[in-house]
């Protein structure tokens, strides 16, 4: 899963991308990774809980597992 975010309150002021690796449990900051896109899930969007985004990042997990299979 790969998130591309644009700047605003939390982000920096060129954007951000974050990737996470389905069932990786190790620890890659500050490594490069090559990475390919496959398919865009869904627009970027903005949350009003905490539980509501992480509610959508579970929906996209397993979306992107189905998709992988």
């Amino acid at each position: 899963v790969v998130i591309i975010g644009v700047p605003g309150k939390r982000m920096q002021r060129r954007g951000k991308v974050e990737v996470y690796l389905v069932g990786w449990h190790g620890r890659l900051y500050g490594k490069r990774l090559e990475v390919q896109i496959r398919k865009k899930l869904r627009p970027v969007l903005a949350f009003r809980t905490r539980a509501g985004l992480l509610r959508q990042i579970k929906h996209d997990i397993r979306q992107t597992v189905r998709l992988a299979s």
